[in-house]
């Protein structure tokens, strides 16, 4: 797809494509000619009766509507011929070109009426007889401009018909009543009496489709639907502000059209309006990437909604964003995605930049995790963590609301305590308890932990999620609640909110280090949804329920 001046432009079709022949002896130059060229065709409804009455324009196949200087309608029009009750017509006369022939039937009213389009080459002393065609639903072609670069007035117009419309202060744009076919569009800027053509672009539009193509130079673009239905993630419920895992493969992405690291990714929404996103990951010679992309609303039992992908512009810059997607008003307090290599800072996404340091975690700790890297623990030194923490916003109040997850695959269980991420020994913690189950569990300032627990399971990923709602507790374990029924344990240790959050073992106690690989630890000081947990591990997990590309 080609690119369309320095917008972001979203092209949203609603119609059916019917394409053959064109002109008008109004503009078809010699008409006293004695040649004996013309075309003729016929028309009909989707029933079958003719299309009686409607409007016939021929244009030359480069004709252009020059912008005014002001602009009285946003879309100009010239009738040349009408329809006979056989809903034929005929033009004579025509000079040796290519033409385009609209038949523009509005009987159904403005912008809910049909048309067809004809486009056909004509030679000196021809008369063509054009296939019989039916008109169809009217297209509609709107966009968003970046005006920021503009001076005066912008014109957007189709080459070929009659149709140019004036860019509005917002960047906004609307062609409609357009018949379906493939177009070649202008952008013309004036200023006084100065007019230019900024950029020459093309585009096809066909029935029920939505094309973009966006922003400065941005070549192309993909529409991203996410399926919640049984055949997908299988989510009944809304769910807002939801961070979507987009992976990109040689099998779905062209990594050779994008910039080498990924800074001309864009995300927008079908009326063009930016997505905020963050790359966790690029490789272009491997060929995949992780991004994740902050919907508003993802809808449950549905497979209908969908985004755009945009890539192709050598000139820009990276818009990755991650505090825009994990934003700390809506509850994100720290989503560490665990893609360091080797010793280093331990990069904290939102704003809060609680980042930690590694100790003991080598360049050969630095796996493939569920979602690009991840972190591999040898149960004996490494770990990580978070210096500062203690008294900060991770220090969650008891029975509070809050959320603690993350990917954790264990390749021990030996009857002893492992740490996936703990806010101390003595005030809240995801774990590998000695029972060999996965533990959330809750120490309390009356003495003793509230726990929540189910059957661990070793080799192999899995999805834990604690949810701490008042008096509630609750443990997920890949999507779904295994237990949410309190056990109150060792009634004889009491609540001490003083230690930093760890990720791999404990800040104090026995340590319990962690054996295996954990990745893409959060917590959130609310408590998430069912479907909210769902929707994460179905999305998350090495096979993706909720992403399709189309």
């Amino acid at each position: 797809m080609k690119r369309f001046y320095e917008y972001l432009c979203v092209f949203a079709a609603v119609m059916t494509i019917g394409i053959q022949c064109s002109r008008t002896s109004s503009i078809a130059g010699n008409t006293s000619s004695e040649t004996t060229n013309g075309i003729t065709a016929s028309v009909y409804e989707s029933n079958g009766d003719p299309t009686q009455g409607a409007v016939v324009r021929l244009r030359k196949i480069d004709y252009v509507t020059q912008p005014p200087l002001s602009l009285a309608k946003p879309t100009i029009y010239e009738a040349d011929a009408l329809t006979d009750e056989l809903g034929r017509f005929e033009f004579k006369g025509i000079d040796p070109g290519t033409y385009s022939i609209e038949v523009y039937d509005s009987s159904t009213g403005s912008g809910h009426g049909n048309n067809v389009l004809f486009t056909c080459s004509i030679a000196a002393n021809d008369t063509l007889v054009l296939a019989p065609d039916t008109v169809r639903p009217f297209a509609v072609v709107t966009g968003s401009i970046d005006m920021s670069t503009i001076s005066g007035a912008l014109y957007v117009q189709i080459v070929g018909l009659e149709r140019l419309v004036r860019v509005d202060s917002t960047g906004a744009f609307s062609i409609r009543d357009l018949p379906a076919g493939h177009f070649v569009l202008h952008s013309i800027a004036t200023q006084g009496t100065q007019t230019t053509l900024v950029r020459t672009d093309s585009i096809t539009v066909a029935a029920g489709d939505s094309v973009i193509t966006s922003m400065p130079g941005w070549d192309f673009s993909r529409k991203v639907y996410l399926n919640t239905t049984a055949t997908g993630a299988n989510v009944s419920g809304n769910v807002s502000n939801f961070p979507v895992l987009v992976r990109l493969t040689n099998s779905n992405f062209d990594f050779s059209r994008a910039k080498t690291n990924g800074d001309d990714l864009r995300f927008t929404t079908t009326n063009g309006t930016a997505i905020p996103f963050e790359i966790e990951r690029w490789d272009a010679s491997l060929r995949s990437a992780e991004i994740w992309v902050k919907i508003d609303t993802v809808f449950g039992n549905d497979s209908s909604h969908y985004f755009y992908m945009c890539w192709g512009n050598p000139s820009a810059a990276s818009v990755s964003n991650s505090g825009a997607v994990f934003d700390t008003t809506e509850g994100n307090i720290s989503v560490w995605h665990l893609n360091l290599v080797g010793a280093g800072t331990v990069k904290d996404a939102t704003q809060n930049h609680y980042d930690g340091v590694s100790f003991n975690m080598t360049a050969a700790a630095s796996v493939p995790g569920i979602v690009g890297g991840g972190q591999a623990f040898d149960g004996a030194t490494s770990y990580l963590t978070f210096p500062g923490t203690a008294k900060s916003k991770l220090d969650l109040p008891e029975k509070g609301t809050y959320t603690v997850s993350a990917w954790a695959y264990t390749t021990k269980l030996d009857g002893n305590y492992h740490i996936v991420a703990s806010k101390g020994n003595l005030q809240y913690n995801l774990e590998v308890m000695n029972t060999n189950s996965w533990e959330f569990a809750e120490c309390q300032s009356a003495g003793g932990y509230t726990d929540v627990f189910s059957p661990a399971t070793s080799n192999s990923w899995n999805y834990l999620v604690g949810v701490r709602n008042g008096d509630r507790e609750y443990l997920y374990v890949n999507g779904l609640c295994t237990d949410s029924t309190i056990t109150l344990l060792d009634t004889t240790y009491i609540r001490n909110t003083g230690d930093d959050f760890t990720i791999g073992k404990m800040t104090n106690g026995s340590n319990f280090y962690f054996n295996g690989m954990i990745d893409e630890v959060r917590v959130l000081n609310r408590p998430v949804s069912a479907d909210w947990i769902k929707l994460c591990y179905m999305n998350q997990q090495s096979r993706d329920f909720l992403i399709a590309f189309k």
